[in-house]
């Protein structure tokens, strides 16, 4: 680094439009040039600033950095792809070597700028680990090839990542489900089917419901919803993935409250778990200790919900909390009481999908 700016070697290729380099940075370089884009607690349900990698896995980074200071010639073929993110951060500076190859020359990168990983993750670990932890200074002039990606949107840029690390192409984990609430507003319709699969349209719009419904600042479930792909920390007790499922008797056409906009439905899906905590405010108090607000706690009250209690509420044009306990409150003595939903006890017996769904019908029917 000369003045204070890499110099990468590189190729420039167009593909549909779009500006891609192929070159070479070594382990130093890519260490201070680049970085993570994982998800980070920290930032909460700020999607605008949130990473899409999942978290790493030490045992994997670490049979990486053994490999590479313990075999006597390493080889690591496989290439990291970056992204520039040109549109917020300006356009890369290319010199080109000469006029006879103009797609042959140099790219720019002052110290200040970053290239941010989309697919390196752990190999990229790996490399961090062996130079630091295990002082494998070998690995300082260890070439990496690159593939830079300059102008790719953002949407474009998590897609990728997407497609590479997703064997199956549907969403099904807490961090496809934040890629999905991610893309959504770029992403055309039959675009996001692909990611969740057939039979699950329901889950686009579930999954914009939850993370409304995570990001509130008040309410039933102010920080209860785990981070994704995170261990649950404090008061979180329920997954994304579950509160997405367990919305989509909610959501389908027989369903009292499914026309409502996504911001009525997430004043009323609030207001139901308010109600449902006046019944028993010790259990909302203390989440950990009861399984009201852990999956089957939500599969349950969500099918309840949706086949009853929205359906008595909203004749009576009122879903506020006080109207939800005045409904729910039939079931108190035999369903909807801290007793019944003591974590492990009389509750537990109904974990499966078919146990939660006879729960719900037991409460129903006191109702």
């Amino acid at each position: 680094m000369a003045n204070g700016v890499l110099e990468i070697p590189v190729i420039r290729i167009m593909q549909q439009g779009r500006k891609i380099y192929i070159g070479k940075m070594r382990g130093e370089e890519i260490l201070d040039s680049c970085v993570m884009t994982e998800w980070n607690p920290d930032l909460g349900w700020d999607l605008d600033r949130q990473g899409y990698q999942r978290a790493p896995i030490r045992k994997h980074y670490m049979r990486i950095a053994h490999f590479l200071k313990e075999e006597g010639d390493p080889l690591l073929p496989t290439s990291a792809l970056l992204a520039a993110r040109e549109e917020r951060y300006g356009l890369l500076e290319f010199i080109p070597y000469n006029d006879a190859l103009p797609d042959v020359g140099k790219i720019m990168l002052p110290k200040e700028r970053q290239l941010f990983i989309v697919d390196y993750q752990h190999r990229w670990r790996g490399i961090k680990f062996a130079i630091e932890d295990l002082k494998f200074n070998g690995l300082l002039n260890f070439q990496v090839p690159v593939i830079i990606m300059a102008d790719v949107e953002m949407y474009e840029e998590i897609r990728q990542f997407y497609l590479i690390n997703s064997k199956q192409k549907r969403v099904d984990t807490d961090l496809g489900l934040a890629l999905l609430q991610t893309m959504a507003t770029e992403a055309s319709e039959k675009e996001l089917m692909n990611f969740v699969g057939p039979g699950n349209k329901y889950r686009i719009r579930a999954t914009r419901l939850t993370f409304s419904v995570a990001a509130k600042t008040e309410g039933a479930w102010v920080g209860k919803i785990m981070d994704p792909n995170m261990i649950a920390t404090g008061s979180q007790v329920v997954s994304i993935k579950s509160f997405v499922d367990s919305l989509r008797p909610v959501l389908t056409r027989t369903s009292p409250a499914h026309m409502k906009t996504d911001s009525e439905l997430v004043q009323i899906i609030l207001d139901y778990w308010s109600g449902i905590g006046q019944l028993m405010p010790n259990a909302f108090a203390s989440p950990r200790a009861y399984s009201i607000q852990r999956a089957i706690g939500v599969f349950v009250m969500h099918r309840v919900a949706a086949k009853k209690v929205l359906k008595t509420c909203m004749q009576q044009n009122d879903t506020s909390p006080a109207m939800v306990a005045e409904v729910l409150e039939k079931a108190k003595t035999q369903y909807l009481n801290e007793g019944t939903w003591e974590l492990g006890g009389f509750v537990k017996t109904y974990s499966s999908s078919s146990g939660q769904k006879e729960l719900a019908d037991m409460i129903i029917a006191a109702l």
